[in-house]
């Protein structure tokens, strides 16, 4: 007779990340915080970065056929008000989008709300 606990394991088996999807998503974001961390471009106001989410708290759902996957990483800036925030845009987009072109992986092209959002986040 088959366990509680077995059917469970059984389940979270055929709903998590597998392994390469596992491989991917951390070779993505480390590619990203690597650069982030060394970007002269946004070296005067980049504080740390740091992930969050369901990757990172181990809740995230295996992409179902052609869906995508993503991880959150938070960008924490050190923004003064004297910095123009939409230089500060253009810089942190560009150098993350050149990175993850750069590393293979098939990336959005930026769009006017996404630029709104980061604005936002920057502001």
């Amino acid at each position: 007779m088959t366990t509680l606990p077995t059917l469970f394991e059984a389940f979270l088996s055929d709903i998590r990340p597998q392994d390469e999807h596992n491989d991917a998503y951390k070779e993505g974001h480390e590619t990203l915080r690597d650069h982030l961390q060394t970007d002269d471009d946004i070296d005067e106001f980049y504080v740390a970065d740091f992930l969050q989410g369901s990757y990172r708290r181990w809740t995230a759902l295996r992409p179902q056929e052609d869906e995508k996957s993503d991880v959150d990483v938070v960008f924490v800036s050190d923004l003064s008000s004297d910095l123009d925030t939409d230089v500060a845009l253009e810089n942190a987009s560009h150098s993350w989008m050149n990175t993850m072109r750069g590393s293979g992986n098939r990336m959005p092209t930026p769009t006017r709300s996404r630029k709104r959002r980061w604005k936002s986040i920057l502001s």
